[in-house]
């Protein structure tokens, strides 16, 4: 997938999925969490992510957690680092994110 991508980035959601940005309101669908996605994107790279835990939650859905990196852009790049939890849910078509939220901090 290339980084701008933000088509491929939102197929990874439910189509009724939910975002749970920091310090903003929630975010649903996918078209809007893929519009969500570039417009941070403009404002940071870099991205890791490393899974620390996924456990099932039945046939259906699982819990994954982890942390994340990423550089701000501009003159005074920071590195942010954070923690996320997600749910997937198995749809038609495979395995896909109904719910995703993260924020700063260990």
């Amino acid at each position: 997938m290339e980084p701008a991508d933000f088509a491929g980035v939102a197929s990874l959601y439910t189509e009724d999925a939910t975002a749970f940005p920091p310090g903003s309101g929630m975010v649903k669908g996918r078209a809007a969490i893929g519009a969500m996605w570039k417009g941070m994107a403009e404002q940071v790279g870099d991205p890791e992510v490393t899974t620390l835990d996924v456990k099932p939650l039945g046939p259906s859905a699982g819990r994954e957690i982890g942390t994340f990196s990423l550089k701000t852009k501009g003159p005074q790049q920071q590195e942010v680092t954070g923690k996320y939890v997600v749910v997937w849910e198995k749809v038609e078509g495979g395995w896909r994110l109904a719910a995703d939220i993260w924020n700063e901090g260990k």
